[in-house]
């Protein structure tokens, strides 16, 4: 950001000797406009930081959403199936893992 300082010193001076009351209001002018960048910048720059704490918070879900839909996978799959009344005991094994997993990943203990 450019400092307009000495420009608006120099105004100032020059509207005392000269007695021009626009030079002084050029120079308020300059001053207020600077202010007002030097809040818009500030804003921005937390605005700035806000959204990538978003877009963090936004990343993780989504890895957790990945993380989830995987785990319940072989039940979507597990649904598909016809098993005969001997394939029983092997399929009943086969979930009793899939939702111990499935706690696993929710953070449950056993």
């Amino acid at each position: 950001m450019t400092d307009y300082s000495d420009l608006v010193k120099r105004l100032q001076e020059h509207a005392e000797n000269m007695y021009v009351d626009f030079l002084n209001e050029a120079a308020d002018a300059i001053e207020l406009l600077q202010r007002e960048l030097k809040c818009a910048t500030e804003l921005w720059e937390q605005q700035k930081e806000l959204a990538l704490e978003y877009l963090a918070d936004i990343e993780k879900a989504n890895e957790r959403i990945a993380e989830l839909e995987a785990a319940l996978k072989p039940f979507a799959d597990a649904s598909d199936l016809h098993l005969g009344s001997d394939d029983m005991s092997i399929a009943f094994r086969i979930i009793i893992g899939n939702l111990r997993q499935a706690r696993k990943v929710l953070g449950e203990e056993e």
